[in-house]
């Protein structure tokens, strides 16, 4: 009884296919009669080529992202994150992203370290941006806002506002490249110490250990400009690793031009131990300013992999940058691994 409804069940099947293909062949025939085959033609290529173009139209989806690296002062510029005073802190980034057809994006990302043996997340960044890419040309503009920053943690960004933009003409596998980055911000440094001192008392008539603690602190407020020449090779492979994947790797070369400026407002005081009390006829405070006017600051070399497969994306990304004015250390450099699913 099985077997009879199977045969029956595949007897319908081909039945049907069959007045589908009779019923696609006379409406082919209805197209073509009475009219100019050269013409039909002309129309079903028109419908084709439409529907290439629905298919290579920009979609909207949405990214969700892991990262790790030392890229801790800038979301897009690498010119600043090369300035970090330590580059062996990792940090852990989380990012949520929607990019939407039109170009326009907007992605949160959250900032974590473990500096004394305890992961925390130390500052959060909000970007919105805009990209637009053409057969020859791209092009974008970024801001990216921090907020909630640990000033405690050395490995925070200084920066509370960075803007950031980018120009790119494409020639084959050759890209020309200008950047410009501008950020300012805030931040507070603090410094406490303990000391003493043998010296006579007049009250007491006789020589004595004055205990106390010295305190300096810092308000500093900082502006950066960076602007950069790139020159970028492209190198492009499909089916890697598996059927479907795709493979670009990047090198970049730059030349970077900039300046930078830190106010600073700072004060010291004195406290004895002994007694907790604060010396007020040892408080002082001044302002300073320091940093360079515009002027070429290094070059630097930029690699990058960007793998695909279906939804899943990962890069990997290293920058070095030389230093070319007097500098304690000539090289820093910048590194991140990042995972993303789009959907």
């Amino acid at each position: 009884m099985t077997k009879l409804a199977t045969l029956l069940l595949l007897l319908l099947l081909l039945l049907g296919t069959q007045e589908q293909s009779h019923a696609q062949t006379g409406k082919l025939d209805s197209l073509f009669a009475n009219k100019d085959t050269t013409a039909v033609m002309d129309s079903l290529m028109k419908d084709f080529d439409a529907f290439l173009d629905s298919l290579s139209k920009p979609t909207s989806f949405v990214s969700v992202s892991a990262g790790i690296g030392n890229r801790s002062f800038s979301i897009k510029n690498n010119s600043l994150n090369s300035q970090e005073a330590r580059t062996n802190q990792l940090s852990f980034t989380p990012t949520l992203s929607y990019f939407h057809k039109s170009g326009f994006s907007l992605s949160a990302t959250g900032f974590a370290a473990s500096p004394a043996g305890k992961f925390i997340f130390y500052q959060y960044a909000v970007t919105p941006s805009y990209d637009y890419i053409g057969e020859k040309w791209a092009a974008g503009l970024s801001y990216t806002r921090y907020f909630g920053k640990d000033t405690a943690t050395i490995e925070a960004s200084p920066y509370d506002n960075d803007w950031y933009a980018y120009l790119y003409h494409r020639n084959k596998h050759w890209r020309y490249g200008i950047t410009a980055g501008y950020a300012t911000g805030r931040f507070d440094d603090k410094l406490s110490y303990s000391d003493s001192i043998y010296k006579y008392s007049n009250i007491l008539q006789r020589y004595v250990w004055i205990h106390y603690t010295k305190t300096i602190a810092s308000e500093n407020h900082i502006k950066d400009l960076s602007v950069s020449a790139s020159l970028r090779r492209d190198f492009e492979w499909d089916d890697v690793l598996l059927k479907d994947d795709h493979i670009t790797a990047s090198v970049t070369g730059y030349v970077v031009a900039g300046s930078t400026r830190i106010n600073s407002n700072n004060s010291s005081s004195l406290s004895l131990l002994a007694r907790k009390i604060s010396l007020s006829k040892f408080k002082k405070s001044y302002a300073s300013a320091d940093g360079n006017g515009f002027q070429f600051q290094s070059i630097a070399l930029g690699t990058s992999i960007y793998y695909t497969i279906g939804h899943l994306n990962i890069q990997p990304l290293w920058f070095m940058d030389y230093y070319l004015q007097d500098a304690e250390t000539k090289f820093s450099q910048v590194f991140s691994l990042s995972f993303a699913w789009n959907f």
